[in-house]
């Protein structure tokens, strides 16, 4: 019976936890980058679709929106990229955590690749 319970809690936080999607977007540019009292980067990529988690943050608005948080050790990394890409006209990448921050999917990552 105990293992059956524990069986069960682990099923219920394993789903619970891989609920949203995780993993690289499509290629697109930059389209717009903007920090937020120094607390978040909120950036739009031109190609960021609903099948990029879009859908399981509720945000319907603005569908190429994305965030992360700059309070993380990677965060200065990460907006370094963003910005030598928009300087540079290059397309980038952007891993998706499969988290939220507010309504828009989290990303971790970045991938300059054109």
């Amino acid at each position: 019976m105990k293992k059956s319970i524990t069986n069960i809690l682990f099923i219920l936080v394993f789903v619970s936890g891989s609920s949203y999607g995780s993993g690289w977007s499509s290629t697109g540019e930059t389209a717009d980058l903007r920090v937020f009292g120094g607390e978040f980067v909120l950036a739009t990529l031109s190609s960021l679709t609903s099948s990029d988690n879009q859908e399981n943050c509720g945000n319907t608005q603005n569908p190429r929106q994305f965030s992360f948080l700059l309070e993380e050790i990677y965060s200065q990394h990460l907006l370094s990229m963003l910005l030598s890409a928009e300087m540079g006209g290059r397309s980038i990448q952007v891993y998706l955590t499969g988290n939220c921050i507010g309504n828009r999917p989290e990303i971790n990552g970045v991938r300059i690749t054109g």
